[in-house]
């Protein structure tokens, strides 16, 4: 079953809306290395609609990924581990238009 950002099951013939996750870290290179294991994944998985970020906000390092929810519950599960390494957190509206811009201009670039 497909749950919606806010955990709660969502219809067939809903418009799937945008995921994403994030995470803020202590230490830089644990930020690196969570990003470039998410990163990696999304190499294998060429038709997933879902980039990963990597960036410092108040000082301290987060990654984020965002896009379509993933539609397989192991790539779900997978991300959900990799964040788990850091504290989970939400992000303000600022900072999730810039990453969701972002993702727009790289959709337009990829081939």
């Amino acid at each position: 079953m497909i749950e919606n950002q806010e955990g709660y099951p969502q219809r067939e013939n809903e418009p799937q809306q945008d995921y994403y996750q994030a995470s803020r870290f202590v230490q830089e290179q644990e930020a690196i290395d969570i990003y470039d294991q998410l990163e990696g994944m999304l190499s294998e998985l060429p038709h997933a609609d879902l980039f990963a970020y990597r960036f410092v906000f108040n000082r301290t390092p987060h990654v984020a990924i965002l896009g379509e929810l993933p539609s397989d519950e192991l790539t779900a599960e997978l991300i959900e581990f990799l964040l788990a390494s850091g504290e989970r957190v939400e992000l303000p509206e600022n900072i999730l238009r810039v990453l969701h811009e972002r993702r727009a201009e790289a959709s337009k670039q990829a081939p």
